[in-house]
């Protein structure tokens, strides 16, 4: 069973609009840009929580391109964790739910499927969604490529949970995006206020709302303080009243978490650490695995595999040059020409054209 199959049961006519707001959406690149999708708010209004036996959740499941496979990523946002807060009317507002992790966008088609469900059980039934929305976390590490093996699994249980269960759907989202420039013949369609059937994948706010457009007009809808907003004449006022989502999609031409990426960070840091303990031969090893790691490191664009290949070997070069290792990499070629190459930060497009350096390359100095 699919998600969306689900949408069937949710008759409410919605809106489902780009948001800008102040920032410019950049395109998300192939081979270039990362992308991360987030939760930025979900509003429930009081008529979810009349019932004490009804439990509100959010599923959601990406469907992308990693590695050279589609791979589903599935997550749960349990209420009971995220930041929430109750207004005077008992509606709840829950804020800041990432997705997915920053994953490399290598083009091809991103499809994203969540609803806002609320679940018929006891308390029993929390426990259970509070599990899986732990497991759920373990696929948001930045190193996705270690937590892959637990996603399959994960998504059909998820699934079959909510399928199992009595669920009554609040709000359903599904749509799909592709790389800048490419056509798709039939793309998702949306209530998006004059940009219907422009499935560009791009950064930017999304907004879906249980209301039609005579009850909210999607012109006045604002993002404020990462909130959803609706214009007034005497400025915006927080939407309230309908069950809504605020979704961000994120570009990154840079991942701000490398050290975290252990396949090929943490052997780098023993190489380091051989040097300082005087064993050349150690880190040289070290340092062997570390690139070959980073140059093929499914967790990195195409330009950072290029990128950061490049930027591990000068800093092993500088530690070694510090060190008073220079004698022992004399014999084997010119660290000079290495240390130069990336004396300064490679912009994505730069290390993109340079292109991923082959193994000869990479070992070329050491």
């Amino acid at each position: 069973m699919k998600l969306w199959s689900w949408f069937k049961d949710d008759q409410v006519k919605r809106i489902a609009i780009r948001l800008d707001a102040a920032e410019a959406p950049q395109p998300i690149r192939p081979d270039i840009s990362y992308y991360r999708i987030r939760l930025v708010e979900m509003f429930l209004t009081n008529k979810t929580w009349l019932a004490k036996t009804w439990y509100p959740a959010l599923y959601s499941s990406v469907f992308a391109d990693y590695d050279g496979k589609e791979i589903v990523l599935p997550s749960v946002a349990d209420t009971t964790k995220l930041f929430e807060k109750q207004t005077g009317t008992g509606d709840v507002i829950a804020r800041n739910f990432h997705l997915t992790p920053l994953l490399p966008y290598s083009g091809g088609s991103v499809e994203l499927a969540c609803g806002l469900f609320a679940l018929e059980g006891e308390d029993y039934m929390a426990k259970v969604i509070s599990v899986l929305s732990d497991f759920s976390a373990l696929l948001a590490q930045p190193q996705v490529s270690a937590a892959l093996t637990i996603a399959g699994p994960l998504a059909a249980g998820v699934q079959n949970l909510f399928g199992a269960k009595d669920g009554l759907l609040h709000l359903g989202y599904h749509d799909g995006w592709v790389a800048p420039g490419t056509k798709e013949e039939n793309p998702p369609q949306t209530e998006d206020a004059g940009k219907a059937g422009d499935n560009t994948f791009r950064s930017g706010y999304l907004a879906v709302v249980r209301a039609a457009s005579d009850e909210v007009d999607p012109k006045k809808l604002r993002v404020v303080n990462q909130s959803l907003h609706l214009a007034t004449s005497g400025g915006t006022q927080p939407l309230t009243g309908h069950d809504h989502m605020l979704l961000h999609v994120e570009e990154r031409t840079e991942r701000p978490d490398l050290s975290k990426l252990t396949s090929f960070y943490e052997p780098f840091e023993k190489a380091l650490e051989a040097l300082s303990d005087d064993d050349a031969t150690r880190a040289d090893t070290l340092i062997r695995q570390a690139l070959i790691a980073a140059r093929v490191s499914p967790d990195l664009t195409e330009a950072d595999r290029s990128r950061v290949t490049r930027e591990l070997k000068r800093r092993y070069i500088e530690a070694r040059d510090d060190l008073g290792f220079k004698s022992l990499a004399s014999s084997r070629g010119s660290e000079g020409e290495a240390k130069k190459e990336t004396q300064r930060a490679l912009k994505a497009e730069e290390a993109l054209e340079l292109g991923v350096p082959s193994f000869a390359e990479a070992m070329e100095g050491l």
